[in-house]
């Protein structure tokens, strides 16, 4: 009350107590208040010397608890009860509650009680106070924070104010009473779940809003009734595969088909939920489904489903298998798995087909590598349980088609063995290191007496004799056999530490009939020992079942009432503690198993039913209420599973880095128990990291629960607590969590009704509300703040408007965390304010400590003393970019200063998003007490988002109206399309649709506008729900907003412009009803007709408005027979008619009719069904018809019409006689009478045989043969004559007629088969294409025939005009252009003779196929290779499309010809036909650009295909340096004639070739395939990196391997390979290593080597001659040693090894080479040879050595060879004493002798000579020179120039030089390499082998010629056969004439019938002069 101030701190070790004057508040001691410990009292203690710092003087003394302060020693908090009476101080150091008495006078504190942690209080063990730091008090309670534990406890207060341990509030614990088992989305009403769903696809679903959420909502048949689910990934997606069937449905309507499916869902990342991909169509009685992989014998995976069905025995297969079709996107029909064998009761094997099977679970498994499929089948067609089981085995061979085309490999699974099981339900399988098992759960039979059923354990014997298949391939054998009562389901699992488990679920012990006990049966985890199974635990009465809530929304009390009597059974049921709940003992039900590991905990989840297996949806749910399934956890502690626990290992381990202690491990434990229904089955999915539980629920459907429970959070570093006033509200706040944590006092209970706490019954317990943390946003978009580094938080009831004095001011004043609001503090003082009302103030004091100030730059921190806070702390920052949606958002990284400035810098000219964090450290540290940390030195990171903006654009959609039924319920549906938030970076903006609406009234619910994503586009969805029976439009007004920027000053227009739409509501018709009455309707046979007046009551149209505009009309619907009844139904009634006004009745029957029949009358009125309205319903009634005798009588159709017959044609008519009624004859004389039918007839002509027509008895089948052609009418008179008839005269016949009616006959036709035309041909008219018409008989030749002509064909687009035949059978057509392909042509002729009486004017079944060709153009699409010479005889292939296949040519050869190949059009020779897409042949000679022709011609159909770019056939290929030595360059030419310039004189055309390499080409080299290769400095050609060598085609560069290290300066073609010289040293292979060549490598075209040795040098010349073996490679450049010699220079390898040539040079380099003949030349910058001085020129031979020629001036640096001459040029300017001009002619001399020197013209100027090359007649020389001269004169060259002979075989005649002359004249600087394409030789012709029709001996042919007697060019002479015909002997156009061959038949001499007689030819051999094997002999 004021006057007392009590003072306390951390270290005090006392509590002083003050006076406090209420005027003044001055403070005055109070010498006799307060609690002073011996601490105070003790003498020698200081702060340099503290207490129990040793135990002697020299170490300090150990002092008594009470002189060391106990039990305040360290004390964090205290508060004073409201009464004044009692003091709490929370002990931080002793981890203890202190509780003092209050003198009211003095003020002094008496000790009353001590509480530490672990004590025991009242047997209560006390927790929580483990680093207790905060008390807080009330009238009857007390409330301790404790800092290390993480909890709140609760303390009930005495009278004395002493306490009473209660229970405690930890962090981390599972909040599971909010976890939701049911939802807006899975409730069902009672119609719901006992009625029939009908598909209905324009009814859009709902989305669910959240979990847990239905699988396919409700508009499917199979929505409800879910019996298996299935999860699996394929491609990194999530699936979900659901079994659905319901056996309502499937007994009661066999054509129920849509009863039942297998539904696939696919996981959608967006919304967050399963979306449905796809149905089945085959499986209406869907039971189980199982995904499973299988690698086919290609080596990929594959995806498989399979499905077993069970009560619809009906359909074609109870086990399909579906195949994953990548494209089709979707499961595919595989195959059906087959039930082709039985067992007999001593387990032998039957062949021959079972009765249809019911299948109940599927299992897939492997057994050494092969894939296995177990089936367990339940019972057959008649109910019959004792059937087998059946394990199947993959067949990896064959291939199956599937319904899209796509063929694949595998048949599917075939039977391999069969297992004897009763009432099989459930299968699994289980492999370990030493056994494959496979087990089968036998339910027994469920008519049987009891369901003691039996799991049967096989195991596999690998190699035991397999009766099935008849061989030793294995077979799996009984290996144990489990007892267990009506065992439903198997669960195979690997408990970790205790070895692999399996779970039964025994879910029965009979049929219930009203005892639900039989479903209490004790189900077991048995434990496999790795050789058989033993129980490990079992789930007795300890756990027990709750009703389960039934949340139908129109469920009457009444059904409850009687559904739950039933439940709870003769014993009734417990009542849980909260009044409310209903249990029974045991799992009840117990129908499946499902473990899983979920954040390292066991779980075991039950699904658990009622009703039987047989009983469907509706009978279910109307007479019966459904078990809620248990949700258990591992108890690692009594080693079994039982409740969940409160807290798991793994959150204890993240919150207090420990386990949860084992005396900790049940505290607050709960029963979790989930409402699903008639549960079957669960799965157990991981999606995108989170957790789902999926429950089949054969009431509920497939439904999805969400495995996130909310967790007590926000206690970690718990310091303060307090309460308000009424004790109802609790606060707590923390320092490490930075958190305000609300607390209600109330119950709570678990899934069985129990208490939760330990509080008892008379207290409320202490739960978890909510956790504000410091950072958090919360709805309104606010950050909370002002709660981080919490010190104490204050609660004040009500707000006072002066300060809080006295302690009646908060009298039953409550605390609402509900009705309060964030607000924070305004203030500068660091203060939250949770909220403000009437009633409460809760405030939260932070800030940092004292010793925790920052230090900030302008401070001086304080130098720490005793007793003083420690100095300020610094603090840094980091920065981390999360995600950023541009790359380039930042030109330098986000920072924060030490004051917290954030610093950006954004990219210029760049927007985007990016998701920071920071992070914030102090430097205060981190200490460890017991394991736990003390301190924090890192702030919570904070993310938050930096945007550089773009403007904003308006949102745009397309507005589409909307329409729906009347009273459908919610509606979803699409008014807006191509919706988009503007701009394509505006795609994240939210948008919001701005609406008004004409008629709001029309809706109950709603609208509401949003958007949704769709197959990735945005739509424009409406949500609303119509009134109840209105209908009308609402037409609507909308704009879409987004939430971008709202500048106008910049451009920004967040909002669209204004569009419209409208909804309509449309009527839909209600079904009509009436009630009949009576419902069973009594009379006599033959008493008709019948009145019965109200029969139809209570008529209505189907609703009071309907009623008053619609007419309602009556029909008979359906008659059956009831059992007994002899009569059909058919034909039961000749009137029936009901008055829609009155409801009477009046109807007749037709003659001797009696029984009992069930009569479904039909109700329909006008109102249509349009929108899917119903205008009809079908109500049942009985007619009972009494019999009456009468005499015997018979009778049938008096009329019968058949149509005219082309031949003889019998006719049976079975029971035509359909009355005969022989009851009149007395019993014993029905058997003995013969009785036989009289016909007279009055027109036989009708009919063929005497006979007819005639009559049976007894079946009255009346039989006749119609006389062909013949029509009209025989009245016939009939009589029934027996033993005892009378005269016929005194009979009276029965009367009637039969009616042959004239009938068309259809027409025939012929039609072509096949007809050829070619692409781009035009309009076609075929005539004749039909041919031999016949309108039909000859009565019909008058008749005219039409054609009806379709197609089909493999290219859509191939008609520009669809085909059609005329009148006279001409076909017209025409192709589109560029079209091709095949069409299949199926002609109709149809005439016009009508259809009257079953005629036909057109025969579907005669028409004519006909296939139309429309072949394809040949397209040229290259030539390669394309580097070709002008010579010709090139060989080469020419690629394309469409040369010659059966497409292209329309008949297959193995070769084809027809096919001519040009080049400007001249003739290519030796072309052959290689594909449909390659021509090889031999090219004609043609010089510089071509243009390629392909022309195909067969059967006069001629076409032509043409390059689409000219080739260059050139003389030479050349290579150098660009002008501005930028790089290198290609060429060729020459590329046409020469040109005459205007001054008179030619240039040679030269092409610049397109590929660009970027460094001189120095070397090249032709091979005869058509590549030249090009060796020098340059590393890229084009794009490609090839290192200073490559192949080229004239096409592509193509690199050798990677190339080498350095420059190429030579290349020469070796055999089949390339030698390589140059400046470099290694090679480069293109998969790994170099080589270590040296400068000489060798390319055989994949890989680099070398000849025999590398070379160390550089290589500048390569020559070779030679072939085969006897190939000799001469190698110049810069080197003096290898392979252990001696070479200076040059060398040469002979095939074996290499040689140096004498001494070699010196005093310079070999520089180029050229063999003639014997003669090896050499040419270089040399001074000797061969120790000789000889410069620059010698040659070498073996036999001579080394010689000279001759004396040139200049360096030698390219020579070549033509005819006996070389030609040589260079740096020189004469050789052989004469001027040349850097170019010169050395011909040899005979027999070795000198040869001679000759001037090429004058030779060149202006530069040198680096290339020569010979061409034909004309030698090319390249350089550098400007000028060319010869006899007319000095001309303007250009690097390159040609000079061509007169004699190209002698190279005799002066001819003169012509410059070369390019696109771009001056590309050319320098050219280094010349090299003429080679041309490969042609191929030796193969002898031609002879048939032996072609090889007569002794008259002989030879290669198509006769010989003596004589064959020339197919005409006989002198025997004699000209063109065709034999004249003499004599054959004349395949007629014999005297001796003579007559239409195939020897006469005299003679051949009869493929028989020689005399001289006699005999089954094909002559005998006597003599035919033998094709071959004459002796003639």
């Amino acid at each position: 009350d004021g006057r007392f101030l009590f003072v306390a701190a951390f270290g005090s070790r006392s509590i002083v107590a003050f006076h406090v004057n209420p005027d003044t508040g001055e403070l005055v001691h109070a010498d006799q208040g307060g609690y002073l410990t011996g601490w105070g009292a003790t003498r020698g203690v200081t702060d340099d010397r503290p207490a129990d710092s040793g135990r002697s003087s020299q170490f300090g003394r150990r002092l008594s608890d009470d002189a060391f302060g106990t039990p305040i020693r360290s004390m964090h908090s205290m508060v004073m009860s409201l009464d004044q009476q009692n003091m709490y101080v929370a002990d931080y150091g002793t981890n203890s509650l202190v509780v003092f008495s209050i003198d009211q006078t003095t003020a002094a504190l008496t000790l009353l009680q001590v509480v530490k942690n672990e004590d025991t209080l009242a047997g209560r063990f006390v927790k929580g106070l483990l680093g207790i730091t905060g008390v807080g008090v009330n009238e009857e309670s007390v409330y301790v924070t404790g800092w290390i534990e993480q909890s709140v406890s609760l303390f009930t207060r005495s009278e004395d104010g002493t306490v009473q341990y209660l229970d405690r509030v930890r962090n981390g614990e599972r909040l599971f009473t909010r976890f939701q088992d049911r939802s807006d989305h899975t409730r069902e009403d009672m119609v719901g779940l006992s009625t029939e769903i009908v598909k209905n696809q324009s009814v859009p679903v709902d989305p669910p809003a959240g979990y847990p959420m239905r699988l396919g909502g409700r508009l499917h048949p199979w929505s409800l009734t879910a019996r298996d689910v299935e999860g699996f990934i394929m491609d990194g997606r999530q699936y979900m595969a659901v079994a659905s069937s319901d056996a309502d449905l499937a007994k009661a309507n066999t054509s129920q088909t849509g009863a039942g499916a297998v539904s696939i869902f696919a996981w959608n990342t967006t919304t967050g939920f399963f979306d449905l991909v796809q149905e089945t169509d085959r499986d209406p009685a869907a039971t189980s489904v199982i995904h499973f992989v299988i690698q086919d014998r290609s080596g990929f995976f594959v995806h498989y489903l399979a499905v077993s069905n069970g009560f619809d025995l009906l359909m074609q297969s109870s086990v399909n298998v579906y195949r994953w079709s990548a494209l089709s996107g979707r499961f595919l029909w595989h195959h059906a798995v087959s039930v082709p064998y039985s067992l007999t009761d001593a387990g032998d094997l039957i062949t021959g087909s079972m009765e249809r099977l019911a299948s109940e679970r599927l299992r897939h498994f492997e057994v050494q590598g092969s894939a296995y499929l177990s089936v367990a089948y339940s019972q057959d067609t008649t109910g019959n349980t004792n059937v087998p089981s059946y394990i199947y085995r993959w067949n990896y061979f064959g291939q199956i088609v599937l319904e899209n085309g796509e063929r694949v490999s595998g048949v599917g699974f075939e039977p391999f063995q069969l297992i004897p099981t009763q009432g099989a339900v459930y299968t699994t399988s289980l492999s370990d290191v030493s056994s494959d098992l496979i087990i089968f759960a036998s339910y027994m039979s469920l008519s049987a007496a009891d369901n003691n059923g039996t799991v049967g354990v096989y195991k596999y014997t690998p190699g035991a004799f397999n009766q099935l298949l008849g061989t030793f391939a294995g077979k799996f054998e009984l290996h144990q056999a489990i007892t267990s009562y009506g065992p439903n389901s198997l669960e195979i699992f690997d408990l970790p530490g205790f070895g692999t488990m399996l779970a039964v679920a025994s879910r029965q012990s009979e049929e219930p009939h009203t005892d639900y006990s039989v479903y209490d049966q004790v189900s077991t985890i048995y434990r496999w020992d790795g050789s058989s199974f033993s129980a490990f635990q079992s789930f007795g009465s300890e756990f027990r079942t709750p009703i389960g809530d039934t949340a139908y929304s129109n469920a009457t009390t009444q059904w409850r009432g009687g559904v739950e009597a039933r439940f709870c059974g003769f014993y009734g049921c417990d009542i849980g503690q909260d009044g409310v709940t209903k249990t029974v003992p045991r799992l009840r039900g117990t129908s499946a198993f499902k473990f899983f590991i979920e954040d390292g905990e066991y779980y075991l989840l039950v699904a658990q039913s009622v009703c039987e297996r047989q009983v469907g949806r509706g009978q279910c749910v109307a007479n019966n209420i459904q078990p809620k399934s248990a949700v258990l956890q591992w108890d690692r502690v009594q080693q079994r599973f039982g409740e969940m626990l409160s807290i798991t290992d793994a959150q204890n381990m993240r919150l207090r880095n420990m386990a949860v202690p084992d005396d900790e491990l049940l505290h607050h434990s709960f029963a979790l128990r989930v409402d699903a229904g008639r549960a079957v089955d669960w799965e157990h999915l991981v999606v995108d990291g989170e957790v789902y539980l999926v429950v089949a629920s054969q009431t509920k459907g497939a439904i999805v629960y969400h495995w996130n429970f909310e967790v007590v959070q926000g206690l970690r570093g718990a310091v303060s607590v307090a309460a308000d006033r009424s004790d109802r509200k609790v606060y707590s706040a923390s320092n490490l969590d930075n958190a305000l944590v609300a607390f209600s006092r109330t119950t709570l209970f678990d899934g069985l009704g129990r208490r939760q706490g330990d509080c008892g019954a008379a207290v409320e317990c202490l739960h978890f509300d909510l956790a504000m943390i410091d950072g958090a946003r919360i709805a309104d978009g606010r950050v909370i703040e002002g709660v981080a580094a919490a010190k104490k938080v204050l609660v004040q009831c009500p707000v006072p408007d002066v300060a809080f004095r006295n302690q009646t001011t908060c009298v039953n004043a409550t605390c609402s965390s509900a009705s309060v609001a964030y607000q924070p503090s305004q203030g500068k003082v660091d203060l939250f304010w949770y909220g403000k009302n009437e009633t409460c103030h809760i405030a939260v004091l932070g800030g940092p400590f004292p010793d925790e100030a920052l230090c900030r730059a302008s401070d001086t921190p304080p130098l720490p003393t005793a007793r003083e806070p420690l100095p300020c702390q610094t603090v840094s920052f980091t920065v981390t970019v999360l995600s950023q949606d541009n790359p380039f958002l930042f030109q330098e990284p986000p920072y924060i200063t030490a004051a917290g400035t954030l610093r950006v810098k954004p990219t210029p000219k760049q927007i985007g998003t990016a998701l920071l964090q920071a992070g914030m450290r102090d430097s205060g540290g981190v200490m460890q007490l017991a394991g736990a940390p003390l301190g924090e030195d890192r702030a919570a990171v904070r993310n938050f988002t930096v945007k550089v903006l773009p403007v904003n654009q308006p949102p745009t959609f397309v507005s589409q109206d909307v329409f729906c039924n009347q009273n459908t319920g919610m509606q979803r549906l699409i008014f807006a399309s191509s919706v988009t938030a503007g701009a394509e970076y505006e795609s994240g903006q939210q948008l919001t649709w701005v609406f008004t609406n004409t008629n709001p009234e029309l809706f109950s619910y709603g609208p509401f506008l949003n958007t949704t994503f769709i197959d990735g586009e945005m739509y424009g969805i409406i949500r609303f729900k119509p009134s109840s029976s209105e209908t009308g439009i609402s037409e609507f007004t909308v704009t879409l907003k987004d939430n971008g920027p709202d500048d106008p000053l910049v451009g920004d227009m967040p909002v669209s412009p204004p569009q419209s739409f409208t909804v309509t509501v449309r009527e839909v018709n209600q079904p009509p009803s009436f009630t009949p009455n009576p419902h069973t309707v009594v009379v006599l046979e033959d008493s008709g007709p019948h009145i019965l007046p109200g029969f139809a009551a209570d008529v209505t149209a189907g609703s009071a408005i309907e009623s008053t505009y619609q007419n309602v009309s009556f029909s008979v619907f359906h008659v059956a027979a009831a059992p007994g009844t002899l009569w059909p139904p058919d034909g039961l009634f000749t009137q029936f008619d009901i008055d829609d006004r009155t409801g009477e009745l009046t109807f007749a029957l037709a003659p001797h009719r009696d029984g009992i029949f069930h009569v479904t009358v039909e109700a329909y009125d006008n109102g249509g069904s349009e929108f899917a309205g119903i205008d009809r319903s079908q109500v049942p009634f009985t007619l009972s018809i009494l019999s009456v005798t009468e005499e015997p009588v018979f009778a049938g159709p008096r009329q019968l019409n058949v149509p005219e017959a082309r031949n003889p044609l019998p006719y049976v008519f079975p029971g035509y006689i359909d009355q005969l009624d022989m009851s009149v004859l007395p019993p014993p004389l029905r058997g003995e009478q013969a009785f036989t039918f009289a016909v007279l007839n009055d027109n036989p002509f009708l009919f063929l045989d005497s006979g007819s027509p005639s009559f049976a008895f007894p079946n009255g089948s009346l039989s006749f043969t119609l006389r062909p052609f013949a029509n009209g009418i025989a009245n016939l008179s009939v009589w029934l004559l027996g033993d005892g008839s009378k005269n016929i005269t005194d009979m009276e016949p029965f009367a009637m007629s039969i009616t042959v009616l004239p009938v068309n006959d259809p027409p025939t036709f012929s039609a072509l088969p096949v007809l050829d035309t070619l692409q781009d041909a035009g309009p076609q008219v075929v005539p004749s294409f039909v041919h031999s018409v016949i309108p039909g008989p000859r009565d019909e030749g008058w008749q005219t025939v039409y054609y009806n002509v379709t197609f089909d064909t493999d290219s859509p687009n191939l008609f520009a005009a669809p085909p059609f035949v005329d009148i006279t059978g001409a076909l017209r057509f025409n192709c589109a252009p560029l079209q091709h392909g095949r069409a299949t042509l199926r002609i109709l002729a149809r005439d016009d003779g009508g259809a009257d009486f079953g005629g036909l004017a057109q025969d579907d079944r005669a028409g004519m196929t006909a296939v139309l060709r429309v072949l394809p153009l040949p397209r040229v699409l290259g030539v390669s290779p394309a580097l070709l010479s002008s010579r010709g005889g090139a060989q080469v292939t020419v690629a394309g499309l469409y040369f010659g296949s059966m497409y292209s040519r329309g008949y297959d050869l193995d070769e084809y010809g027809n096919a001519t190949v040009t080049f400007n059009g001249l003739e290519c020779t030796h072309v052959k036909v290689i594909s449909d897409s390659a021509i090889t042949c031999r090219t004609p000679a043609v010089e510089g650009k071509a243009v390629v022709r392909v022309t195909i011609t067969d059967d006069g159909l001629e076409r032509t295909g043409v390059l689409n770019r000219t080739l260059v056939l050139s003389d030479m290929v050349f290579g150098g340096v660009s002008e501005s030595r930028a790089g290198g360059v290609l060429g060729m030419g020459p590329s046409g004639t020469e040109m005459v310039l205007a001054d008179g004189s030619s240039v040679v055309p030269m092409e610049l070739h397109a590929l660009r390499v970027d460094n001189s080409v120095l070397a090249l080299a032709s091979s005869p395939t058509g590549v030249t290769y090009i060796g020098g400095n340059f590393k890229l050609a084009g794009a490609v990196k090839v290192n200073y060598v490559m192949e080229w085609d004239g096409v592509q560069a193509r690199p050798m391997g990677k190339g080498v290290d350095g420059v190429v300066k030579a290349l020469a073609v070796y055999k089949d390979k390339v030698l390589v010289g140059g400046s470099f040293v290694k090679a480069f292979q293109a998969e790994g290593g170099a080589v270590r060549t040296g400068g000489l490598g060798l390319w055989d075209g994949s890989r680099w080597g070398v000849l025999d040795a590398p070379l160390q040098g550089v290589v500048s010349a390569l020559a070779v001659n030679g072939t085969g073996d006897e190939t000799v490679v001469y190698v110049g450049g810069r080197f003096n040693q290898w392979v252990s010699q001696a070479f200076n220079g040059i060398g040469m390898h002979d095939g074996q090894k290499w040689t140096p040539l004498g001494a070699g040079v010196g005093g310079g380099t070999v520089l180029t080479l050229a063999v003639l003949g014997p003669e090896l030349y050499v040419g270089g910058s040399f001074t000797t040879a061969g120790d000789t001085p000889i410069s620059r020129l010698a040659r070498w031979s073996k036999a001579a050595g080394w010689r000279p020629i001759g004396d040139v001036d200049g360096d030698v640096l390219t020579m070549s060879v033509a005819g006996s001459s070389v030609f040589l040029g260079g740096h020189f300017v004469s050789a052989g004493n004469q001027y040349m001009g850097r170019i010169a002619r050395y011909t040899e001399g005979q027999d070795g002798g000198e040869g001679q020197w000759s001037a090429i013209g004058r030779g060149v100027e202006g530069g040198s000579v680096y290339a020569v090359e010979m061409a034909g007649a004309c030698l090319y020389v390249g350089g550098n020179f400007d000028r060319v001269a010869d006899s007319a004169g000095v001309r303007t060259g250009s690097n390159l120039a040609r000079y061509c002979y007169l004699n190209e075989t002698t190279l005799e005649g002066d001819g003169q030089f012509v410059p070369a002359t390019y696109a771009d004249r001056q590309a050319v600087s320098l050219i280094y390499a010349l090299s003429a394409p080679v041309v490969q030789p042609l191929p030796e012709p193969e002898p031609e082998i002879l048939g032996p029709q072609q090889c007569f001996l002794n008259m002989t042919v030879v290669n198509g010629t006769w010989v003596n007697g004589s064959w020339v060019n197919g005409s006989w002479v002198n025997g004699t056969w000209v063109n065709g015909s034999w004249v003499g002997g004599t054959w004349v156009n395949g007629t014999w004439v005297d001796g003579s061959l007559v239409n195939g038949t020897w006469v005299d001499g003679s051949w009869l019938n493929g028989t020689w007689v005399n001289q006699t030819w005999v089954e094909g051999m002559w005998v006597n002069q003599t035919w033998v094997e094709g071959m004459w002999v002796n003639q």
